[in-house]
């Protein structure tokens, strides 16, 4: 005769029910990947002007180009092409640039703008580090302790650390 009582069978069958719960918990938690991790940096053209929108996190994107065309790429994570810019694999082609405006959001950025294109950069949060290309360019670190560079054109900053600005 057995000495096992209903009571202990319900138990266990809950433990090993409880384990199974837990374990594919856990590979879920494990496996998945945050949704504001996948979000891309955005990019798109409207009257001439470029925008640059970063993400939470932070990014490394740079810009060249000549004629109106720029040339985008996020170091650090992917970037997206919207009206008036093209994919093409990792990088996206914009045309009929006059002016850039990139707002990085969060995290610790970095931008350079590697154009004679005017931008207006925009750190917001975090240690931003944001250089201007040779034309005349407005950068504001944000938040945070930030780096601006002018480099040409006149230059207007606002940052902790600057070099190259006029204004």
């Amino acid at each position: 005769m057995s000495c096992t009582s209903p009571r202990r069978h319900r138990f266990g069958r809950l433990a090993a029910g409880l384990t199974v719960a837990a374990a594919a918990t856990a590979s879920t938690l494990l496996g998945a990947t945050p949704a504001y991790a996948a979000a891309p940096v955005t990019t798109f053209v409207n009257g001439g002007a470029l925008f640059i929108d970063g993400t939470v996190l932070g990014d490394s994107v740079t810009a060249s180009g000549t004629n109106g065309t720029v040339t985008l790429s996020n170091l650090i994570g992917s970037i997206t092409a919207g009206p008036g810019c093209v994919q093409l694999g990792a990088e996206v082609r914009c045309s009929g640039v006059t002016f850039m405006r990139f707002a990085a959001f969060g995290g610790d950025d970095t931008f350079t703008n590697n154009t004679s294109t005017r931008s207006v950069l925009n750190g917001m949060s975090g240690n931003d580090r944001l250089t201007g290309g040779s034309g005349n360019d407005d950068i504001d670190g944000g938040r945070g302790v930030d780096s601006a560079f002018g480099q040409g054109g006149s230059d207007k900053c606002a940052a902790e650390n600057e070099s190259g600005c006029e204004v």
